[in-house]
């Protein structure tokens, strides 16, 4: 099969243009897959594969700089974890002719990488596929919505399985996300095409009649969710050809009139040899996920999709007066590190000219301009600074890699889905194992000195009824039996011990926190643990509802803690002196404790599979309440060394 992106020949004509942004990909361009896997090991349980994957031999390398867990693999693929799920992505592949084979030939090649990786001692089980289809970032936000009521119930009809949920549609940076159930084989290729050619149409203006569904709302990213019977209050994958489908506009369409007016409206934006498909589409759409479905069987001989040039970055480039390796890569730009002893310079290519620029790597046409870079005067400026665009070019260094990640619509809860190492739901297996105990209460305010006043308070009090015992061993002599005599503790002194008393700690791991689970995703509770913890079940069967279960794609986001004050309780211990020759009036420090506001933990499993999740429910982790008087010192902040917390 031929190369996806073959290098482009070199000639003073192209040598400019990789250093050029290449301009946001037309809608329908491009087409991406990924395919996720659940992972069961000899016994026939899930396995988390976040402990797993950086076991495993990869031909490639970790270069993405918002998913710790990916290697970008020399064939170009992208193998990683999505909570407990493998996942493989495919590279963008040009949407021309024969387009939908290419998808489904990296579909299959992403599967056999994870089986020669995993061995026989593990089985895969299909999960979910996401489709990613290009479309320029500010109308794709603009447009999921429509399409989810317009295209969305026949994409579903072609994608989804007899025990599927619901789709999801999902704006993302340049393109519009389609997540469903996990296809391959000739289901596979039927989804793609509609999926391109449908969304060609909705760029153009064109949409098949909106229907009256009601859209939930997505939970881990933005997005809507057309919810199998919740959308239309019947089960509208078991609906025959013949009923009616209520519009939005008022009056209803049979379901075999809206299948044929969108699949005609996907397959005029097709090329010739995939409006071939046009009698196909329409079949699998009128017949539904329900109906019986032939084996798919094998993926076609001769499926295997060759090299892309995403995976050409992988390998080093041996120049006489430097060395130029791979940094960090994302779909969009790589940036490569030229290095000579100690001089270096960052230079970042844009993924659509990657093959120019590494034609004219080799071949020495670049030669001269990287060595200056690298020159000790060179003025090269950083990549990455805030506020600066990310431009293909000559840098000296990189400020942020995470730069290079696009930014993601915020959710409902205000997430931006950017802005710390590892991207959400995907971080390191060792990136939260921490088990320290976690106290409830706010988190001090960033940039403001936080005020220790409840040592503030001991030491004062502490402090206090030192002084009078001493003035009362001066005034007295020293007389046994009064209450400031050395060794009868006194008021301070039940005080002091009283504000230090031990209390129940809570040990609450951080959300997507893989260290200290097991295989089924419960938190491990060390013997001190005085709260109640809370089993998160691992991965619900698709179809099925599980509150706290993991999902595809999907990772526990915690909501805001509610805060619960602690009532004051004003204490006046008194300092009782008896006085040997003149009266002194008698000390009465008075500690008054301040309310403070304890945080009631309630991380809710949040999960949106694709496409079975029910963002509805989760496990309560009930604080532990001090004992009067008491007040819970402030969290430390869980953010495990060298990564970026938001």
């Amino acid at each position: 099969m031929k190369r996806l992106s073959p290098r482009a020949p070199v000639s003073q004509a192209c040598r400019p243009d990789w250093r050029t942004t290449a301009g946001t990909p037309l809608a329908g361009s491009l087409i991406g897959v990924e395919r996720e896997y659940r992972v069961a090991g000899a016994d026939g349980r899930q396995v988390d594969f976040r402990t797993l994957i950086h076991r495993l031999h990869w031909d490639g390398l970790q270069l993405d700089p918002g998913d710790l867990n990916a290697y970008r693999l020399r064939s170009g693929l992208v193998v990683t974890a999505d909570g407990m799920e493998a996942e493989t992505a495919s590279p963008p592949v040009p949407a021309g002719a024969g387009f939908a084979d290419e998808v489904a030939a990296w579909a299959a090649a992403g599967r056999r990488e994870l089986e020669r990786a995993l061995g026989d001692g593990y089985r895969l089980e299909g999960y979910s596929t996401h489709l990613s289809v290009a479309l320029p970032g500010e109308t794709a936000a603009d447009i999921a919505r429509t399409y989810a009521l317009t295209f969305g119930l026949v994409f579903a009809r072609l994608v989804e399985g007899p025990g599927s949920l619901g789709i999801y549609v999902r704006p993302r940076p340049g393109r519009l996300e389609l997540c469903g159930e996990y296809a391959d084989g000739a289901r596979l290729r039927l989804a793609a095409l509609f999926a391109v050619g449908s969304i060609r149409a909705c760029a153009a203006g064109e949409y098949s009649p909106e229907v009256a569904a009601r859209l939930l709302p997505g939970q881990e990213r933005f997005g809507y969710r057309l919810h199998r019977t919740e959308a239309f209050g019947f089960d509208s994958y078991a609906a025959g050809a013949a009923d009616t489908i209520d519009l939005a506009a008022g009056g209803g369409v049979s379901l075999a009139k809206l299948a044929r007016t969108a699949v005609d409206l996907a397959c005029d934006r097709l090329e010739a040899k995939e409006r071939d498909q046009r009698g196909a589409l329409l079949q699998a759409a009128l017949a539904g996920p329900l109906a019986p479905r032939r084996q798919a069987g094998p993926e076609r001989p001769g499926g295997n999709p060759g090299r892309s040039v995403f995976g050409d970055v992988v390998d080093c480039v041996q120049r006489p007066g430097f060395r130029v390796r791979p940094e960090f890569a994302t779909w969009g730009h790589t940036v490569f590190r030229a290095e000579w002893g100690r001089q270096s310079a960052a230079i970042c290519v844009e993924g659509a000219t990657l093959g120019t620029f590494l034609a004219e790597l080799r071949t020495g046409a670049l030669d001269s301009t990287i060595e200056r870079a690298m020159g000790p005067g060179s003025l090269a400026p950083a990549l990455g600074v805030p506020g600066q665009p990310v431009r293909p070019g000559m840098y000296g260094s990189v400020a942020d890699p995470l730069a290079l990640v696009p930014e993601e619509i915020p959710t409902k809860a205000g997430r931006a889905g950017k802005g710390r190492a590892g991207r959400i739901g995907k971080t390191l297996p060792w990136a939260a194992t921490t088990t320290d105990a976690i106290p409830p209460g706010p988190a001090p305010a960033a940039g403001k000195p936080h005020l220790p006043w409840l040592g503030v308070a001991v030491a004062t009090v502490a402090a206090l009824g030192i002084l009078a015992g001493a003035f009362a061993v001066v005034a007295g002599g020293g007389g046994g039996g009064s209450p400031g005599t050395p060794g009868t503790p006194g008021p301070g002194a039940t005080e002091t011990q009283a504000l230090t008393s031990p209390t129940a700690e809570t040990r609450t791991p951080p959300a997507g926190a893989a260290g200290g689970a097991d295989s089924s995703g419960t938190p491990g509770s060390p013997p001190e643990t005085r709260a109640p913890t809370a089993t998160i079940p691992g991965s619900p069967a698709k179809g099925t509802v599980a509150p706290g279960g993991a999902g595809a794609g999907e990772t526990a986001q915690p909501p805001a803690a509610t805060a619960t004050p602690t009532p004051a309780r004003p204490t006046e211990p008194t300092l009782a002196v008896t006085p040997a020759a003149t009266p002194t009036p008698t000390p009465t420090p008075t500690r008054v404790v301040e309310p403070t506001p304890t945080a009631t933990a309630t991380p809710t499993r949040t999960v949106e599979p694709s496409p079975t999740p029910t963002p509805d429910g989760g496990p309560t982790l009930a604080p532990t309440i001090p004992p009067a008087g008491e007040t819970a010192p402030p969290a430390p902040n869980p953010c495990p060394p060298g990564q970026v917390c938001p």
